[in-house]
């Protein structure tokens, strides 16, 4: 995903450079993030193979649907307070308010695909295994997230100012 958000931003700053229409930026975000993701999508393909019928059950797809559904929700969810900020108070605000919390989107963007790492580790253990490290682990990522959290609300007040002078 990395060479695809970096192939998209090169086709987008390119088209900026020549075009200064919305619509053409839009148009070459939508085409650059669909041939970038259909290029791996056949690559992997070619590579790996896709399996068959026989491998899908109903349990799995159960369970697809329900991060789907999960991630649906997640979305929808982390969009709707700008829409709702945006409707009540306005423009300039969002971008306030969407700066401040970029760093803190960046660091969900490191346990984004965690739930879906650890279902294949957590699948090949035996409960008992898992109960027996599953809070020792909560603790270290909790303790990590609090420490990124304190870090976060101890810098923020210094950084902040550079990019919203009064």
């Amino acid at each position: 995903t990395t060479l695809s958000s970096l192939a998209t931003t090169a086709m987008i700053i390119t088209v900026m450079y020549f075009y200064q229409s919305l619509l053409a930026i839009l148009l070459t975000y939508l085409l650059a993030w669909t041939l970038t993701r259909g290029f791996f999508f056949f690559l992997v393909k070619q590579k790996y193979g896709i399996r068959g019928e026989a491998d899908r059950t109903p349990e799995l797809a159960a369970v697809g649907a329900h991060f789907t559904a999960v991630n649906i929700l997640n979305t929808i969810a982390g969009y709707l307070d700008r829409v709702l900020l945006f409707q009540w108070i306005g423009a300039a605000e969002v971008a306030t308010y969407t700066i401040a919390g970029a760093a803190m989107e960046q660091v969900k963007g490191v346990f984004k695909n965690a739930s879906a790492l650890s279902a294949t580790r957590f699948s090949t253990r035996t409960e008992k295994e898992l109960r027996d490290t599953m809070i020792r682990k909560m603790l270290t990522i909790g303790s990590a997230a609090l420490v990124v959290a304190f870090t976060y609300i101890a810098l923020a007040p210094v950084i902040l100012p550079f990019f919203f002078p009064k």
